[in-house]
């Protein structure tokens, strides 16, 4: 049985962005201006997550746009010293009380009592060890900061996913933007989800499920089981790639299979069905741009 594949759901994909910041902390648009950016861009929806406090989503016009408050939190130190920074999405007025002297688990945990998801932001930005990954149970963290690339190069966390494969652990990924506008930070990194509809209660529900995929630039069409292996469809890029965490091999086991064109905007690739053992699949087309599925674990009888 194949896990977590939101290509087997019903409803309709939808482009989010799920970190950026306004004038209400350091970004330097109003909140109107970052949600007018954003439907201009083609976006289906927008989480707020302003530095240490909600932005009401009702404060603004999303103008046919699905708008989500939210909040970047920093919490405790990581083993470097440095902050915790926590992604909290679906808050909806205000950020939990207690929330600046409770431990990195407990404040975790007053988020989601609020309804929020808790992402872990920008890893390796941050500088986390495994040890920071594993401190507390995180709804999933960022695979791609735009924004850090951008600034330092320091977005691409697909190791800091590897490593808590590695460790039984299967986080869920969003690719975002953290944008600020103080350059042109925005949609370089985005989340598709797979909602039964256009409502703030669906996005979060597909996002819980796991209903989702992280992207820079490619779209996944399809995942499907057969007899063949595991079917993989996408818009055309030049790699389809199977990473499963394995020791003494690097940091990944990596696996690319052929691709091919089914036709100008679809292609296709078969890879062995990898039973019992946690896998990702990610694509890279010929800019460079990635996509990123969720790990997952295929169990039972093919």
């Amino acid at each position: 049985m194949l896990m977590t594949n939101p290509w087997l759901a019903s409803g309709e994909w939808l482009k989010g962005a799920l970190h950026v910041h306004t004038t209400n902390s350091d970004g330097k648009l109003s909140p109107q201006e970052v949600v007018d950016t954003y439907r201009q861009a083609g976006y289906d929806f927008v989480v707020l997550t302003d530095h240490g406090r909600v932005t009401p989503p009702d404060t603004v016009d999303g103008q046919g746009m699905v708008v989500l408050g939210g909040a970047e939190v920093g919490i405790g130190r990581t083993q470097h010293g440095g902050t915790y920074h926590l992604v909290a999405v679906g808050l909806k007025d205000q950020l939990p009380e207690g929330l600046s002297q409770a431990t990195l688990g407990e404040a975790v945990a007053l988020l989601r009592a609020q309804g929020a998801l808790v992402y872990l932001a920008h890893p390796y930005w941050s500088l986390l060890t495994l040890e920071d990954l594993l401190a507390a149970d995180f709804d999933g963290l960022e695979v791609f900061n735009a924004g850090c690339e951008y600034e330092t190069r320091h977005g691409d966390a697909v190791q800091h996913v590897d490593w808590m494969m590695a460790r039984d652990r299967m986080p869920r990924l969003i690719a975002v933007d953290d944008s600020h506008f103080g350059f042109w930070d925005a949609c370089g990194g985005w989340t598709m989800v797979k909602a039964a509809d256009r409502t703030p209660e669906a996005i979060l529900e597909a996002l819980r499920a796991g209903f989702s995929y992280a992207s820079a630039g490619p779209i996944f069409e399809d995942l499907e089981l057969c007899e063949d292996g595991l079917v993989v469809r996408s818009s055309p890029v030049r790699a389809v790639t199977m990473i499963r965490p394995g020791a003494g091999q690097g940091w990944t086991t990596d696996s690319t299979y052929t691709t091919r064109p089914r036709d100008t905007t679809t292609t296709e690739a078969v890879a062995p069905v990898p039973m019992g053992t946690p896998f990702r699949i990610e694509v890279i087309d010929a800019q460079g741009r990635k996509a990123w599925m969720n790990p997952m674990v295929l169990r039972g009888e093919q």
